[in-house]
């Protein structure tokens, strides 16, 4: 059980989110939801730090 409700998870989802993808954390969230294999996983999570490097 998690003491967050699913709003509180996506609202903190979003606000770490927000400064990584240009399109925002909405898209990030939408990536992850997707997530079916853990080689997704490993390839969103490349993704979001190929990104963060270029963004600092």
């Amino acid at each position: 059980e998690s003491p967050f409700s699913a709003a509180e998870i996506e609202d903190k989802f979003l606000t770490l989110t927000r400064n990584i993808l240009p399109e925002g954390g909405g898209r990030v969230r939408d990536l992850v939801m997707g997530l079916e294999t853990l080689k997704d996983l490993r390839v969103l999570t490349a993704s979001l730090r190929f990104r963060q490097l270029n963004t600092i």
